[in-house]
């Protein structure tokens, strides 16, 4: 399973990113239970599973427009979706991408993720985002350098991260 977390991306007219932060309502956290994966132990060293894994754009107020033809919550047209349940399904459709690719079954997601972060070519593959916290209470989360529980590893620059997995042989 892929965590998927949420940050603010802020595009100009053309499409240009402006500005990526970690998004306030990300989450993220360390498990209580289950144990730290393997592909986790260059990240944190809790001794548990933490996450997201990942992030994606999530902020409502810069949503993405789908086009609904069969009709949710009585709309059906154009309508705007954000949060982190549309941050994961498109994480999933990059998975698929990425086996279609490889014309195989990536055999583990999250390894060839994680493997590529540590690559000192992790910056053609990940947006790094550094600044924006998540929390609720007196817990905060804020991104910073490297993995962090906002935006875990970081957003996708897609079409290199698909190629590096389709290169990777994981």
């Amino acid at each position: 399973m892929t965590a998927v977390g949420g940050s603010r991306l802020i595009l100009d007219s053309s499409g240009n990113v402006v500005t990526e932060t970690g998004w306030q309502n990300s989450g993220g956290g360390i498990s209580l239970y289950e144990s730290r994966p393997s592909f986790q132990a260059f990240v944190q060293s809790t001794g548990f599973r933490t996450v997201p894994d990942v992030s994606y754009s999530a902020d409502p107020e810069y949503g993405f427009a789908v086009y609904n033809s069969y009709g949710f919550g009585g709309q059906v047209g154009w309508m705007v979706v954000a949060g982190t349940s549309a941050g994961a399904p498109q994480w999933a459709a990059l998975a698929a991408l990425g086996s279609a690719q490889r014309q195989a079954h990536l055999s583990s997601f999250n390894e060839g993720l994680y493997y590529l972060k540590q690559q000192p070519t992790s910056a053609s593959y990940y947006f790094d985002v550094l600044t924006g916290c998540s929390g609720a209470d007196l817990i905060l989360d804020c991104a910073q350098t490297g993995y962090d529980l906002v935006t875990g590893l970081g957003t996708p620059i897609s079409s290199n991260l698909l190629n590096a997995l389709y290169l990777s042989g994981l």
